[in-house]
């Protein structure tokens, strides 16, 4: 393990009782609008292969959408586990209680893990548009992630010294070293969403598409978009 990871986690005890107040939870969003061109839709998407959704482990607040999962329309389906995905990440994270630390990097994992196998999914099922949506989707929740975690470093108070501002400094580095991973993935979701705009350009006459596509090419490192 290296050494920031391991300081990291030593830290957790310690801070945990003057962690600041969690991050706020992303507002829960509703299904995106389906695509409403049949000339982006190549083939049938593989719904059949979909795992059933266990309706009972759902929060109640996402069991509608659950219910919304499990339809025979390909692009109800679809459409439904994007937003279920976002649903349960936001139910699943609300209860935690985050700080700069190892274990809280676990733990949000651990809250997530539903939710990007429910993209995986759909990313799978190879219906093009939906297959971004959802790309973008995973990349958005990865970031958000990381960016959730970055808040539970305190900033110094106001006229802090040097040495202050640079424990802060040297927690935000290693707390950066743990998120990586998930920045990565972020970044690999984004540069798949660039490089199947880039294959099927029509599938942008979508809006949802469409502002997929431009989101996750405005959040690609400089010089990923055309590897």
């Amino acid at each position: 393990m290296r050494k920031p990871a391991m300081f990291a986690s030593m830290l957790c005890a310690a801070i945990a009782s003057a962690a600041p107040a969690d991050a706020p939870v992303a507002a829960r969003q509703t299904a995106p609008s389906p695509p409403d061109s049949t000339a982006i839709t190549h083939g049938q998407p593989a719904t059949s292969s979909l795992p059933a959704i266990d309706l009972d482990s759902l929060p109640d607040a996402c069991k509608t959408l659950g219910q919304l999962a499990g339809s025979p329309s390909p692009t109800v389906a679809l459409s439904s586990r994007v937003s279920l995905a976002n649903c349960l990440a936001e139910e699943r994270m609300r209860p935690l209680s985050l700080v700069d630390c190892e274990m809280s990097v676990r733990d949000l994992n651990e809250a997530a893990t539903p939710s990007l196998e429910l993209l995986d999914d759909v990313i799978a099922a190879a219906e093009p548009s939906w297959r971004i949506v959802a790309l973008h989707a995973k990349g958005e929740l990865l970031s958000s992630m990381s960016v959730r975690m970055l808040m539970t470093v305190p900033r110094p108070p106001a006229g802090a010294g040097d040495e202050a501002i640079a424990l802060r400094d040297m927690r935000v580095t290693m707390l950066q070293s743990l998120l990586q991973p998930w920045l990565d993935l972020a970044q690999d979701a984004f540069k798949q969403v660039d490089r199947l705009a880039r294959a099927q350009p029509e599938l942008a006459k979508n809006q949802v598409v469409r502002s997929a596509v431009l989101d996750s090419q405005n959040k690609l490192v400089p010089g990923v978009a055309t590897r």
